[in-house]
This record gives structure tokens, C-alpha cells and sequence, in this order.
């Protein structure tokens, strides 16, 4: 989806819920019921996520909305004020 944002000329992107951290949870796996380590592979695709999302942010504006998780290279760690504060600094 960032590289789809950044295609259509985006001027930025905000992540939201995207943890990339090495536990899943119900929304990556609708059968549980809480959270567990990730499997192996799923450990992969997760850093693998990371690293094409702080790409892309040499490139393009990103902001990481999420409350948790893993710190994404290159990518800001925003609070709801501080997305806010941006939101409204442009049109």
C-alpha cells in the first residue's frame, strides 16, 4: 500500500497499526484470541515490510502512527497531537 500511495503522488503516508514487531496478534491471524510469537516466516515478511518502508521514506513523507511496535528507519513516530499538528500545518 506504500508503494501504491507513493505511485499515485502522495504527499505523505501514515501508517496506523502497523506494529512490524515479532508478535501477531487477531488481526493478522483472525483465529486467535491473543497474541503469539511469530512464526519464522512470518518473522521474514515482517522485516522485510520494514525495510521497503524505510525506503520508501527516503522519498516520500512517512509517519508511523502506531502505538507499539518497531521503530521503522527513516520513519516518524507520531503521537494522535503530532498527527495532528501535520494534518493541519497543510491544505
Amino acid at each position: 500500500a506504500v508503494f501504491l500511495a507513493e505511485a499515485f503522488k502522495a504527499r505523505r503516508i501514515i501508517l496506523a497499526g502497523m506494529d512490524l514487531g515479532v508478535k501477531v496478534g487477531r488481526f493478522s491471524k483472525p483465529g486467535l484470541t491473543g497474541t503469539v510469537e511469530a512464526p519464522p516466516r512470518k518473522r521474514i515478511k515482517l522485516q522485510i515490510a520494514k525495510e521497503l518502508i524505510s525506503l520508501a521514506a527516503r522519498r516520500i513523507q512517512i509517519l508511523n502512527f502506531t502505538s507499539q511496535g518497531e521503530n521503522i528507519p527513516g520513519v516518524e513516530k507520531v503521537s494522535q497531537e503530532r498527527l495532528k499538528q501535520v494534518l493541519e500545518a497543510q491544505p
